[in-house]
């Protein structure tokens, strides 16, 4: 069995990524969970069911290729909840829409996932994930739980092919956010838990190692993080540690696509 370190982005469930600023509540249209027409399940032997594979098109990364050796390590990425829109009445993804595909790979695929592109090999299945209503408590039991666990198992699927045909026992890193964080967890508790685990050379603490606060470096340098409003009344410092605390929906992803994007800095991950 294989040695992992998994990695979980700390957003909540229902904060998932790219959702419009606005705290109204939102009323979604929807459709019988029996009579919704699946879309052509994902064959994860074949290229096409991967937004991103190391022996696919990985063009999205262009702009993130710093050209240095990676680690022997292969990362699998799960993407967040992308399928928002209140009045798209589908309860899980059609991988194989091309308005589908494109929008996971210039959204979360290109400003997330790429953050893994220097570190080893990044898989990214495309998967029939549930749409953002099954979240709330009506839809979740009038079809909303069996849209979920659809959306896993393609996830399950995509993950046991990956280790059959391309892992080649390397050392893997599970990492996800919002949707694709509580998929990672599943596998975690299905592949993983309880099992036995090759020995790890070198460890690193979950929760990082703690340092004596007296003993770091003082802010002495303004960070322009390309953000007007920020950079103007509640400046950033070089080094300095910044916490965006907020409700679902309100923009905290969209914001730190900002972020990524204006940063003045030669590396943002």
């Amino acid at each position: 069995m294989k040695y992992f370190v998994s990695i979980f982005c700390l957003f909540s469930l229902m904060s998932c990524g790219l959702l419009s600023e606005n705290n109204k509540p939102v009323v979604y249209n929807t459709e019988s969970f029996k009579e919704f027409k699946l879309s052509k399940a994902p064959d994860y032997t074949n290229l096409r069911s991967w937004a991103v594979h190391p022996s696919g098109d990985q063009s999205i990364f262009d702009d993130f290729n710093l050209n240095s050796s990676k680690l022997p390590v292969d990362v699998f990425f799960i993407y967040p909840t992308l399928l928002t829109d209140k009045d798209n009445t589908r309860w899980n993804a059609d991988i194989f829409d091309s308005k589908t595909r494109s929008y996971v790979l210039g959204s979360s695929v290109k400003y997330q996932a790429s953050a893994w592109f220097a570190t080893g090999d990044v898989y990214v299945p495309y998967y029939r994930q549930a749409h953002l209503r099954v979240f709330r408590e009506s839809f979740w039991k009038n079809g909303g739980r069996e849209a979920y666990e659809m959306a896993y198992n393609d996830i399950r699927q995509a993950f046991v092919t990956f280790l059959k045909e391309y892992n080649n026992d390397k050392p893997i890193i599970i990492a996800g956010h919002s949707q694709g964080a509580g998929h990672a967890k599943r596998l975690l508790q299905e592949f993983f838990d309880d099992k036995p685990l090759k020995k790890i050379n070198n460890k690193w603490p979950l929760m990082g190692k703690v340092m004596n606060p007296l003993k770091r470096s003082l802010i002495k340098k303004p960070l322009d993080v390309g953000v007007r409003v920020i950079n103007a009344l509640i400046t950033v410092g070089q080094g300095q540690r910044l916490g965006i605390i907020a409700g679902s929906g309100v923009g905290k992803s969209v914001l730190l696509g900002m972020m990524s994007k204006y940063t003045d800095a030669d590396v943002v991950v």
